[in-house]
C-alpha cells in the first residue's frame, strides 16, 4: 500500500500490519459495506455477523433477503467474548456450504466491548477445517489506531476518517484484493494522515476519557437505573440508563442539542425501549475540550430526571 505522502501510514507498527493491502475511498463507510455486501452475500453462502453490527451491515443482510437464510447471527455475551463458534457449526452441520462471509465488528460503538482476536482465528480455523472458502471483513472503526490487533487474518477492514479527524468525512477501506469500486486518491489523503498523526500523540487522553467520565458522573454510576457499561476501552464512555427514554427526552429535538456538543443518547425503538444509552468518545473533545465542560452538566440534567 503506498501512500501519496513522504512518511509512511501512521507509523511503522501500522504500516506493516497492512502491507500488501489496496486502500480505497468512499463518501461513507456505509457505502463501502454494502459495496462489500453486495459482492460477497450470494446464494448458499453462510453469512455470519453479530448483534452489534453497523445498520447498513443490518440493511443489507435485509436487503439481499437473507435475514432468516442462511444467516448465522452471533450474541455477543454468550458467544463472541467466550470464543463460542456453536452457532456455526450447528448451521455448518446442518447443510453443506461451500463458502462463508464474515463481517464482525471489532470494538463497539455503543459498549466499547472488543472482539477478541482469538475468536477470529478460531471462527477462520474451523470454516476452513471444513472446506469452506471464507472471506472475512471487520468493521473497526472504533479500534484501528488505538486497539492493538493483526489485520493479516481479514480480507477486508473498514474504518470511518471522522472517528479520530472529525473534519474527514470518508469510509476507508483496505482490501486485499484489487477492486472495482471505491476512489484510490483523494488530494486531501495525506493532509488526513498528518491530523490522524496529530490526534494519536494525545494517548493520555484517550486512556483517561473513561476514569474523567466516572469521576465527573460518580454520584449516578451503579444506582437502581444507571450502570457503567465497560471497561473495555478507556476512550468510549457509556451508560446504560434503565427508564423509557420517552420519559426522559423528545426523540425528535433531545439529539439537536445534544449532538452538539458531542453527546450521543441511543436506543433501539424509542416508543417500546425499557432503556436507553448515554456515550461519549474521547476523540470528539480532544481538540474541542471547552464540549465537554457544557456536555457534562446536560447529562446530569437528563440523569436528575
Amino acid at each position: 500500500m503506498q501512500l501519496p505522502y513522504e512518511g509512511g501510514f501512521v507509523n511503522e507498527e501500522w504500516e506493516r500490519n497492512l502491507e500488501g493491502y489496496h486502500l480505497y475511498l468512499g463518501k461513507s463507510a456505509t457505502d463501502l459495506i454494502n459495496k462489500i455486501c453486495d459482492k460477497h452475500i450470494k446464494d448458499d453462502v453462510l453469512v455470519i455477523t453479530s448483534i452489534v453490527e453497523h445498520p447498513a451491515v443490518k440493511d443489507a443482510v435485509e436487503r439481499l433477503g437473507r435475514t432468516n437464510k442462511d444467516h448465522v447471527i452471533l450474541d455477543y455475551i454468550n458467544g463472541i467474548q467466550n470464543l463460542n463458534i456453536s452457532q456455526v457449526i450447528e448451521a455448518c452441520e446442518n447443510k453443506k456450504y461451500k463458502k462463508a462471509f464474515v463481517m464482525i465488528i471489532g470494538t463497539q460503538v455503543t459498549t466499547g466491548e472488543v472482539t477478541p482476536q482469538k475468536f477470529f482465528i478460531k471462527l477462520k480455523d474451523y470454516l476452513e477445517s471444513q472446506g469452506i472458502e471464507t472471506v472475512m471483513a471487520i468493521d473497526d472503526a472504533q479500534g484501528m489506531y488505538l486497539v492493538p490487533r493483526n489485520y493479516n487474518i481479514f480480507d477486508y477492514v473498514i474504518y470511518t476518517a471522522h472517528t479520530l479527524v472529525r473534519e474527514h468525512l470518508m469510509g476507508m477501506l483496505w482490501s486485499k484484493e484489487e477492486l472495482d469500486f471505491g476512489m484510490q486518491y483523494a488530494g486531501w489523503l495525506s493532509q488526513y494522515y498528518k491530523k490522524l498523526k496529530v490526534m494519536l500523540r494525545f494517548q493520555e487522553k484517550y486512556n483517561s476519557f473513561s476514569d474523567v467520565m466516572k469521576d465527573e458522573l460518580r454520584e449516578y454510576l451503579y444506582t437502581d437505573y444507571v450502570n457503567y457499561v465497560s471497561d473495555s476501552v478507556p476512550y468510549i464512555f457509556s451508560v446504560k440508563v434503565d427508564c423509557p427514554p420517552r420519559f426522559i427526552y423528545d426523540a425528535y429535538t433531545a439529539d439537536n442539542w445534544l449532538l452538539d456538543y458531542e453527546v450521543k443518547l441511543e436506543n433501539a425503538d424509542y416508543l417500546n425501549d425499557e432503556c436507553f444509552y448515554i456515550k461519549l468518545r474521547a476523540a470528539q473533545y480532544i481538540t474541542t475540550p471547552e464540549k465537554l465542560t457544557i456536555a457534562i452538566p446536560k447529562i446530569k440534567a437528563i440523569l436528575d430526571k
